[in-house]
Parts: C-alpha cells; sequence; structure tokens
C-alpha cells in the first residue's frame, strides 16, 4: 500500500531531477521535424506538470512534449542533471562515481558502465545489461547490444557551429547577436554536473564556455550541427516512465537470486 502523498513526492522529486537531461525523441513522437530529425538532442528546461515538459532543442525551437500515458522523448543523457550512482566505478573509463544511466552487466560479476562507454561497445556487446537510472529505481533487462538497433545524434558538439542561445547572458562575449563560433568540446559546467556544458571558439577570437543542460539553460543555438556519436536507441529510458514494466516489484529481475519464508500458519489457513 502506498502512503497519501508518496506519488506526488516522487512526481514532484522526478520533475526536479530530470531538469537538464539531454534527450532525443521518443516512441510516441508526432511532431514532425521540430527536434530537427530523428536523433537530434535538445534539453529539458522544466516540467509543466508531472504529464508535459519543455524541451529546447539544439536547434533553437522550444515546445512542451508528453511524458506520461504517452511518451515523446527518450533520455540520451542524465548526467548533467546531477544524478550520480555513489560507490559506483565505470569499469573501463573509472568515472567514479557513474553519472547519468549506470549500466550493469548482466552476465558477469560486479561490471559497470557508464554510458559514454556502453554507447561506445565496451565490455562484451553479447552479454545483456541492467539499466538502471536511478539509485533505488527499478532496474531493466535489456537485450544484447548486438541484437539492438543503433542511430546517429546529432547537435551542439565538437565541430558544430553555434550562436547565443534562448538563456544566453554574457553580453557581447560572441562578437554580437548572430555572430558564430565553432564548439571545440563538451565539458562539465561543474563537477557536479558532467556533460552540461560547451567549450566555443568565437569568430571574433574569443573563447569560453557555456551551459547546455546545466539547471536546463541553453545559451547556445545551432545553425550547423554536428555528429555527437551513436546510440542504441530502444535501450535509452523513456523521459517520465516509472515503471517500465520489465522488472518485478522491488528492484527484483530476472536472474535474481531470491528466498523465500514460509509461515506455517499462513498454510493452516488455506
Amino acid at each position: 500500500m502506498e502512503a497519501a502523498g508518496t506519488s506526488t513526492g516522487r512526481n514532484t522529486r522526478y520533475m526536479m531531477e530530470g531538469v537538464g537531461a539531454r534527450v532525443i525523441r521518443g516512441p510516441d513522437w508526432k511532431w514532425g521535424k521540430q527536434d530537427g530529425g530523428e536523433g537530434h538532442v535538445g534539453t529539458v528546461r522544466n516540467f509543466e506538470s508531472p504529464e508535459e515538459v519543455v524541451v529546447v532543442w539544439d536547434n533553437g525551437t522550444a515546445a512542451n512534449y508528453r511524458c506520461a500515458g504517452a511518451y515523446d522523448l527518450r533520455v540520451l543523457d542524465s548526467a548533467p542533471t546531477g544524478v550520480k550512482h555513489e560507490g559506483t566505478m565505470c569499469d573501463t573509463c573509472r568515472q567514479q562515481p557513474i553519472f547519468g544511466i549506470r549500466w550493469k552487466c548482466a552476465e558477469c560479476s560486479n561490471y559497470d558502465l557508464c554510458s559514454v562507454c556502453y554507447h561506445s561497445d565496451k565490455h562484451s556487446p553479447r552479454h545483456r545489461f541492467y539499466r538502471i537510472t536511478t539509485i533505488g529505481c527499478e532496474r531493466v533487462l535489456l537485450e544484447p547490444r548486438r541484437k539492438s538497433k543503433k542511430i546517429g545524434i546529432r547537435g551542439i558538439f565538437p565541430g558544430a557551429r553555434v550562436v547565443r542561445g534562448v538563456d544566453w547572458q554574457w553580453e557581447d562575449q560572441d562578437g554580437g547577436n548572430g555572430r558564430r563560433g565553432k564548439v571545440s568540446e563538451i565539458q562539465d559546467w561543474s563537477a557536479a554536473s558532467p556533460r552540461s556544458a560547451a567549450y566555443v571558439i568565437w569568430d571574433n577570437g574569443a573563447k569560453n564556455l557555456y551551459r547546455v543542460g546545466f539547471e536546463g539553460m541553453a545559451d547556445l543555438k545551432v545553425v550547423n550541427d554536428a555528429k555527437g556519436g551513436t546510440v542504441y536507441r530502444d535501450h535509452l529510458p523513456l523521459l517520465g516512465e516509472q515503471n517500465p514494466g520489465r522488472s518485478g516489484p522491488h528492484g527484483l529481475a530476472i536472474g535474481d537470486q531470491v528466498s523465500v519464508r514460509i509461515v506455517p500458519w499462513l498454510l493452516l489457513s488455506c
């Protein structure tokens, strides 16, 4: 039984934690090319309600989308939100703790990957993995990566040409409204918010770091996007989905070992 107010509290917490996540279109998408096309990336700006979210796409378009009942978005990277898994480490790149989504091998003992390494095909692509979005959430068992579809992602990545975006507050560092620059690297705006900023070299020679996800902010807008690698699209969680339904209650998943306690008086009462 769920105590009164628990569901509301969970929704409020999720809405707060989701701000700043980098997203792509989801399975129920019906909004044409608002996002720039499949695989193009945007930032969660805020939640209007537990059912509706505002996204600013890297191309500058901002709109409301569904995140309950119907799922317009997938979470590409939740690291900019500050979500982390204390006590974990990526066994490939050694990131400690893992920020964003944690990917745990279902066939090896105590083997974890971060999102970057998971989608870069580190460890055996024949092995199945659990996806763990936050500490305490239900883990979801996925198909092996070698059987799954990959798509390219595009947006504000190294090589992209950009201008100032909706949250710009840096005066004329860029040389003036409409002036262009080139993204040289994706960096951390802060230690607690990885991959939440882009380092830009402006055509006037100025260089600086700008927010792309930190606290939902979009300092930049892309005019010529760049490739950001490839991802296993169907392995990404749906934004707003609380219980994907592929694992049992209390975080149990296929392959878990359990113990069953038999209570004699219950048997007698049957």
